[in-house]
């Protein structure tokens, strides 16, 4: 069958895309027709709409996102124009690289986090997770998404989680420049596109560039829909983090360790080494009659370790203690040398840990992860069990009460109320489990709501700086399960076993307990009456399942 005119005019307009040589300071503009589509319009439906045109058609149409415009306003929204002022144009990958490509399995050794220090964290947190794949594929889906070929349109969808459902966020390819570099994060190869038009559709997420700071624990949230909890580390911490480590490497989590950006100035252009470190495993070992507390460590990308203090595997200690040789992992060699079947691995006490990371990051998906993922990169899910509960708090709920006379606890009885049975204790395995850990039953809890300052910007609405509500979480033992809410003088006469501490004004709030088995009421609170229903999400982690019934 003979091929038209037409279609072999269209392919070599479409193969100017693969030929296109683009040199910094040198580049070679595209011809190219913008095209944009309705607000809501479906991916699969741009998609199918541009390629048809682009086929029958002597020109290449690429698709121009109207809701993120290439101006200041997807850039800040408050006024910040000397800070933004060196963004003076936007331009897609075929201007910046001859042979741009997506993807290449998403690896992060080196960021180039451009000078806005804003975003340290979650390229930060986009490194450390490069470490384990498959912890982002829920956000990248679908990975065919291509630079090249007739399947590139100019257009590319990434998925963030926000309150317990995954929203679609929808971007063209233009990127922010200063000068003839990308204004804000890239990886350490040229040609990968995956990391800055993800920031870009995690900015058109959060409203603007401006807008999307955040936690760790938070960007860990929005990539992988998982429950995170962050401490921070110094010679205080105590033996409680460790023993959360231990259950969540017990149970497979993922948890992560970072050390401090080093200091950049803000012009600066260039790449800094990825800082975060994935924790293999928490162990406590019998030593001499007393108790060591070792974390097992690797190194970024499996590079040689840069720990050589104690139990470092060319250590004093580590070589006096043959017989611990086998229980950290190694195994000898014919020429008598130590190895282990994982490379980049050091080991540490956990009093040298707290002093030499910044903190540490536990994050539990869940055992479904994997399968909601849909991906060909095995892991991301992990052994727990979880249970979710979104609801709202309701104007009028809270009377006005003497703020300087009353403690956190005295606002409960305004607040929902949810029974949660922990029917038998976790399985408990001596040589996995801290002693302390026998006979209860550990749980990671959260309370999240939803972060009003992130859907002002996206709507573009900020006069005054928007505010989060106070929140705390708590939870308090009874003897039975209620038959309705508990009263005042409950609250009054019993203190809560564990709580969030203060209320604050966090998007979320989380901690990691060992409960005995029993009845407990569980209370998401709010500090103050709200002037409209607000919706907040009471998530449970847990190895057995369980539920929450509101009372």
């Amino acid at each position: 069958m003979k091929r038209s005119l037409k279609s072999e005019k269209s392919e070599t307009a479409h193969s100017e895309i693969r030929k296109t040589t683009a040199e910094m300071g040198n580049t070679r503009s595209l011809n190219w027709v913008d095209i944009d589509f309705p607000p809501e319009t479906q991916y699969t439906t741009i998609l199918e709409t541009i390629k048809e045109k682009n086929k029958e058609s002597d020109e290449l149409h690429l698709f121009k996102d109207t809701e993120f415009p290439t101006n200041q306003s997807s850039l800040f929204h408050i006024p910040d124009t000397v800070k933004y002022d060196c963004i003076t144009s936007w331009k897609r990958p075929h201007e910046l690289s001859a042979d741009p490509e997506f993807e290449n399995r998403y690896h992060v050794q080196k960021i180039n986090v451009g000078p806005f220090t804003s975003w340290y964290t979650w390229t930060g947190a986009i490194a450390a997770l490069s470490t384990s794949p498959a912890c982002l594929v829920k956000t990248i889906k679908p990975r065919k998404q291509t630079l090249n070929g007739e399947e590139y349109v100019g257009m590319f969808i990434f998925h963030f989680w926000e309150l317990g459902s995954w929203t679609d966020v929808i971007i063209d390819d233009y990127l922010p420049m200063i000068g003839n570099d990308l204004a804000f994060s890239r990886v350490d190869k040229k040609d990968p596109y995956w990391l800055p038009l993800m920031q870009k559709a995690y900015a058109k997420h959060c409203g603007t560039y401006q807008a999307a700071g955040g936690l760790l624990s938070e960007f860990f949230e929005d990539f992988t829909g998982g429950l995170a909890i962050t401490y921070r580390l110094n010679s205080e911490t105590g033996n409680e983090v460790f023993t959360a480590l231990q259950k969540a490497k017990n149970n497979s989590s993922f948890v992560c360790c970072t050390k401090e950006f080093p200091s950049v100035e803000i012009d600066s252009m260039d790449y800094i080494e990825q800082h975060g470190f994935n924790v293999i495993k928490a162990i406590e070992i019998e030593n001499e009659g007393s108790t060591l507390r070792l974390i097992e460590v690797m190194t970024p990308h499996q590079k040689k370790p840069d720990w050589t203090g104690d139990w470092s595997v060319e250590s004093k200690k580590f070589k006096e203690s043959e017989h611990l040789h086998e229980k950290m992992g190694y195994h000898s060699m014919p020429d008598g040398r130590l190895e282990r079947q994982l490379c980049g691995v050091f080991t540490m006490s956990f009093e040298d840990f707290k002093e030499y990371f910044m903190d540490v990051t536990i994050l539990a998906t869940g055992k479904n992860f994997q399968k909601e993922a849909e991906s060909n990169f095995y892991g991301g899910q992990d052994n727990w069990l979880h249970c979710d509960v979104k609801s709202t708090w309701k104007p009028g709920s809270i009377p006005d009460l003497d703020y300087d006379n009353i403690e956190d606890d005295d606002v409960c009885q305004y607040n929902p109320h949810y029974y949660m049975e922990l029917k038998e204790p976790d399985d408990f395995n001596p040589y996995y489990d801290a002693p302390t850990l026998k006979s209860k039953c550990f749980l990671l809890m959260e309370l999240m709501q939803k972060d009003i300052w992130r859907t002002a910007a996206a709507q573009n609405e900020i006069d005054d700086e928007p505010y989060l509500l106070f929140i705390c979480l708590h939870v308090f033992k009874v003897n039975e399960k209620p038959t309705s809410r508990l009263p005042a003088d409950f609250f009054r006469e019993n203190k809560a076993v564990i709580n969030t501490r203060a209320h604050c004004d966090s998007r979320q709030v989380s901690f990691a307990t060992a409960l005995d088995p029993g009845h407990y009421v569980v209370v998401p609170s709010v500090y103050y009456d709200t002037k409209e229903e607000c919706p907040y999400l009471l998530r449970v982690y847990a190895e057995r399942q369980l539920q929450l019934e509101l009372l």
